[in-house]
């Protein structure tokens, strides 16, 4: 049951990727802003991250389960993965803006 959840956020992280993907042709390229960039993110690792994290996230179900509020604590952990990832991308996109403006 997680894992079909895990896939369904994953597979609707794809089909905003390529509804994304397919609006680019009259966009300027460019990181944009902050907002803009981790919304854009964010899509992106659930619908690549997501799907390897599945075997971690079912067995940290698995062995939880039989602890109250088990359900709580894997929703956790799958915002926590998120968190990280939302994090370093945020990071490499200050990184890459402050390089730029230095240069």
């Amino acid at each position: 049951m997680i894992a079909l959840a895990v896939l369904g956020v994953a597979g609707a992280a794809w089909i905003l990727t390529i509804r994304q993907s397919q609006s680019m042709d009259e966009m300027a390229m460019g990181l944009g802003s902050v907002q803009s960039f981790a919304v854009s993110w964010v899509v992106m690792i659930s619908a690549i991250m997501l799907p390897s994290a599945i075997p971690f996230v079912v067995e940290f179900a698995r062995e939880s389960e039989r602890r109250r509020g088990w359900q709580v604590g894997t929703g956790a952990l799958g915002i926590a993965y998120m968190a990280v990832w939302l994090g370093f991308g945020v990071a490499c996109y200050l990184a890459y803006t402050l390089w730029a403006a230095w240069l």
